[in-house]
Formats: structure tokens, sequence, C-alpha cells
């Protein structure tokens, strides 16, 4: 048993069965030895007759159509098989691919002159069966222009459960590189959003616990599993920690189940975790599927010519629904076969449901620049760099479950649509170098996770919203290179010791800044920032304030009157908001007050002919407005 970290709350899983399994692998190459010595044959079950056959039934199948002893350690070798129109060619790991760590090969069967993209699915075989013994599928998914990966585990008889689960999944990335290698038969063939997996028994099992690991598999297939998982916190009736309840498959990806009828007597150990056991802890919000073959064994649906070709139609046409989104093969779906002893199914057909679309995983969508998004199934979307134009859909916030939005270098234009407020999980919020307008929407403020917030490089105006300085995780805010005015709230001092990265500068942002920002706003373009207030110098008895002369060369006095005492703060800025001399910060009695200023920054050194703007901070009031120097 291998232990380790695991997304399953603890749980560990177990190998095979409650019995030693290598006890019964050596008993079973001891007879097969004898065999060999006394028929002088090659030691297969295929060399097998149909007593020594059912004898060894963990291992080897009776196929009555076929009136073969057929290899339980994997799917394949089944033969005649139907096969679909195209030819197909394959390569392995050793012609180039990234070499995987948790799996010890694959190789990969990929049509010639299908239709593009090619989607992808992985095929797993069962205990101690190797690659090649899934074959038989792979020649027939290739046939009907699917890719086709045989993955070899690195230990086929000891591997867990949930160490197969990650290996198909590290296998998916690996596949995902061959778009892009340099060499690869399937250069820029693949869709690699578009994945599914196949697994023959111990392995059916696994393509199920890799649904629970990653929801974005389009569709899996599990053909007579098997499953082991060892909990003993929730397998609290066992005596061995051993069962199969709901917890252990939790998932959403569309699965279709292949069991036999008989199963459980010719693996009684398993009881409760074979094929109908797997339809019945598989959450009925799951589109799943049980075709139970009538008097069907394990190995019943190992290949698919198996039943006279039904387990590979189903599998085909679930396949052909859910990874290639081929809404046509729904109905036939749900036939019943003849020969099904069970045939169950949560799947629904007929008109479609009132949804913006339906995405390829067959789920509700949101249609977006003309691409359908799954709204539980899509976690990021980046599209970069992908000439979009026109508006951001407010149809954006209903993908809930997004950690990241890249879409800068685009040209979209209109507004930030404040349904993205929605998005809570969301990470990075990245809207950058396009052409959008108005307002950034105060809702931003409501992404409790945003780590990233990039807006710079467009035409956004207004404030900047004090809600986002209630982000506490934001660590890199750019939003320079736009239109935004007003001025900085002082509550951006709550999150600035925390960013990494900030930048401001090329804005209409108006002074005076908060003091934590004070160094780093850069250049902003303040000659619109109006006085806050107009004077009415005739009423003595009210606030005033006044700079005479004005245009001035070489000094200009500020004369304001105070109703109360108060702090008074006075700074000089110049048009771009850059700092030039603090002329007061102290505390001034009520009444007439007044400072001159001699045309000089802080260290002294005489300023350049220009528009100036002075601003006057009483307690919390702020007063600004234009001087003119004229040298």
């Amino acid at each position: 048993m291998i232990e380790g970290s695991s997304p399953f709350h603890g749980t560990h899983f177990n190998i095979l069965s409650r019995k030693d399994p290598m006890l019964n692998f050596f008993k079973f190459v001891l007879i097969i030895s004898i065999y060999v010595l006394s028929s002088w044959i090659k030691a297969e079950c295929s060399d097998l007759n149909q007593t020594d056959c059912e004898y060894w039934n963990l291992y080897c199948q009776w196929d009555a159509e076929n009136e073969q002893c057929v290899d339980l350690g994997g799917g394949g070798g089944g033969g005649d098989s139907d096969y679909g129109p195209y030819e197909f060619d394959s390569f392995q790991q050793s012609d180039g691919m990234q070499v995987g760590s948790l799996y010890a090969d694959v190789t990969i069967y990929y049509p010639i002159d299908a239709d593009l993209p090619y989607s992808i699915i992985i095929l797993g075989a069962g205990w101690s069966g190797g690659q090649s013994s899934m074959n038989d599928w792979a020649y027939f998914f290739a046939s009907y222009g699917v890719v086709a990966a045989t993955i070899q585990y690195n230990d086929p008889d000891n591997d867990s459960h949930q160490y197969r689960s990650e290996a198909i999944l590290e296998l998916i990335e690996s596949i995902k590189l061959e778009q892009t290698r340099n060499g690869s038969p399937v250069n820029g063939q693949l869709d690699t959003t578009s994945f599914s997996a196949l697994g023959y028994s111990l392995s059916g099992g696994v393509v199920q616990l890799s649904a629970v690991l990653d929801s974005t598999l389009d569709a899996v297939i599990a053909v007579n599993p098997t499953i082991i998982v060892e909990d003993c916190d929730l397998c609290t009736g066992s005596d061995y920690c051993i069962c199969l309840v709901p917890e252990f498959l939790d998932h959403s990806v569309p699965t279709l189940i292949i069991s036999g009828e008989n199963e459980v007597d010719e693996l009684p150990s398993y009881d409760g975790m074979l094929g109908s056991d797997h339809y019945q802890n598989t959450p009925n919000t799951t589109t799943k599927m049980l075709y139970e073959i009538a008097n069907g064994g394990h190995g019943s649906a190992a290949y698919p010519s198996s039943t006279n070709g039904e387990a590979g139609k189903f599998a085909l046409n679930w396949i052909r629904y859910f990874l290639l989104g081929k809404e046509t093969y729904c109905d036939s779906l749900l036939v019943t076969p003849d020969n099904a002893s069970q045939f169950l199914t949560t799947l629904q057909c007929g008109p479609a449901p009132d949804w913006d679309c339906t995405a390829s995983n067959n789920t509700e969508g949101v249609e977006l620049w003309g691409d359908c998004y799954s709204i539980s199934g899509t976690t990021e979307l980046d599209l970069s760099a992908s000439s979009l134009e026109g508006p951001i859909s407010d149809k954006i916030g209903q993908l809930v479950n997004l950690t990241l939005i890249n879409l800068r270098y685009n040209q979209l234009t209109g507004s930030i649509p404040a349904s993205i407020g929605n998005l809570s999980n969301l990470n990075l919020l990245s809207l950058s170098n396009n052409q959008l307008s108005g307002v950034i929407p105060n809702e931003i403020g409501n992404l409790e996770n945003l780590e990233t917030l990039y807006l710079y490089d467009n035409q956004l105006s207004g404030e900047i919203p004090s809600s986002l300085f209630d982000l506490q995780n934001l660590q890199m805010l750019g939003l320079f290179d736009n239109e935004l005015s007003g001025m900085i709230s002082e509550n951006i001092c709550n999150i600035f010791s925390g960013l990494l990265y900030f930048s401001v500068e090329g804005n209409s942002l108006c002074a005076p800044y908060p003091s934590c920002i004070a160094d780093v706003v850069g250049e902003q373009d303040i000659s619109n920032c109006s006085p806050v207030m107009e004077i009415d110098q005739n009423v003595p008895d009210k606030f005033s304030i006044d700079a005479y002369p004005n245009p001035f060369n070489p000094t200009t006095t500020i004369a304001y009157n105070l109703m109360k005492n108060a702090s008074v703060k006075i700074d000089i800025y110049n048009l771009k908001g850059r700092h030039i001399k603090m002329l007061s910060n102290s505390w001034k009695n009520a009444g007439y007050n007044s400072i001159q200023w001699n045309a000089t920054n802080d260290r002294g050194q005489q300023v350049p002919s220009g528009l100036y703007i002075y601003v006057l901070q009483v307690d919390k009031e702020i007063y600004r407005n234009k001087l003119l120097l004229i040298k």
C-alpha cells in the first residue's frame, strides 16, 4: 500500500483485494510453468483451455463468442473490433515526448486525415496489465478520429489507485506539450482542452478517481470496474477499513460504467465495489450511465468487440457525445441493449435546456466571443492577444469558478462589467492594453482573493474606488496610463505595505496624495483639478483664500481667513502632479493668515515659468487653485 498526501481527506488506497495478491500471482506462475513444460507452448491466458481458464478466473476470462481464453490484465486482445474509417499511426515516449515521473511509458495512436483538432482519450489497463493490453481499444478509438494514449504504469502490480489516477493526469499534461513540440507527429493537431479516460478493471476505478482530482475531464468510461479504497474513518463497518462510499466518487464528470451481472461470483472479495456499486455511489447530479451485461462476468466488456460490439458502440457514442460534442448521438445512448440486465442513467436528451449554450462537457455554459465556456468547469480564461473586439459581456460574471482572467493585448472597448465582482475565487484580473473606458466598478472590491489587478493602458476615468483598498490579499496593482482623476483615498495606506508592485502614473489624479504613496505616484496631469470650493471674498465671516499677485514674479502671497483654530498644510505642485515645495504644515489660529512663495522648490532652486497648483489643507478640508509664474 502506498500512503501519502491525498485529496480524499486522509484516505489511503490498497492495491487489489484483502488477500495477498502476490501469493495468488506466484501460484498462477507455478501452474502456468507446469503447463509450459508439459505442452511446450507459450504460457499465456490464450494458451489455456476453458477448464483451466475458468479456474484462473482472477487473471483470465473465457470468451464464449470467440472460444478463446483472454487476459484480464488489460482490456485488449479481443480482436474482430468494428474499426472506423481512418487509418492511424503511433509514436512512443522515447520518440521525444516529455518523460513521465508517475508512469513508465506511453504509446500515442493518432488518426490520419481525420477532422481536426483531435480530442484525446487515455487508456488504462487492469491489475498487472501492460499498456499493450489496451491496444485494441487504442486502435478502435484512433480509427474513429480520436487520439488514444495507452499508459504503462510504473508498477502494474503494486501502484495504488490514487497513484495511477495521478499518473493519468500527469500524462495528460505531457500530451498537451505535443501540441507545440517540434517534431511531434501531432504538432498543432490537438484540442488541448478535450480529454477523457477509459479504464479496464482496476483502472475503471482509477479513471473515476481521476475525475475527482480533475473536474475538467470531459468524460470517463469505467469498463468492468473494481476499486479498493481504504479509509478507517468512512469505512467504519468494515473489518479492513475498505468500502465504497459516495465521498470517494464525488465528481461531476460524465461517467459510463459497463459491467457484468455475475462479476461478484468471480470476485466475491469485491462485493460492494463493482460496476453497479460505482453507479450507485456516483452523485445523481452527475450525468452517469450503467450498462450491465446479462450473465456477464469480469471481462465481459474487456474489449470493443465484447458482446457483439455493444461495449465498443456505447463507449464510442459516449465519447462522440461528451468529448466531441456531437449531440446527435445522445438519443442512441438511451436505447437499452437487448442483453442488458440493468440499464440505468441520469442522461437526458431532447430539447436543449434553457441555457445560454451547452459547453463541450455537456454542462451549462455562457457564450463569450463566439465560444461556449462551462460555468462549472472553467477555472481560467486566458485569451491574451487573441484579437478580441467589442465589449466584455456581463455574462462573464457567471463563470463563478474562475481563478484567472487574462484579456490583455486585445481591442476590447466599453466598460468593465460590474458582474466581475461575483467571481470571488479570482486571483488574477488582467484587462490591460485594451481600449476600455468608463469607471472602475466598485464591485471589484468584492474580490477578496484577488492578488493581481492590471487595468493599465486603457481609457478608464473617474476616481479609483476606495473599495480596492480593502483587498488585503492584493500584491500587484497596475493602473497607469488611463484617465483616472480625483483624489486617492487615504485607505490605500491600509494595503500599500503589502504591495509588491504599484503604479498609477500617467493619470489625472489630484494632490495632495496619501503620505504612503506621495513619492511613487509618478507624473499626473493635475491641470483640471479645479478648486474644491468657490470663495466669496465679500463675506468676511466665512473662510476665504486668495493668492496675489497672480500671475506673479518672483513672489506671491497666499492669504486665507480661518473661522477657527486649525491644522494647516500648504503645498505647491506642478501640472504633472510632482511635489515642488511644502510651504506650511502647522497649527494656525483663527483669523487672517498668509505665507509667501518665492518660486523655489524644496531644495531652494528656482523653478521655471509655468502653471502651478497650490493646495491648502485645513484639517480634513482641501482647497486648491492655480498660480501662474511669468519670468
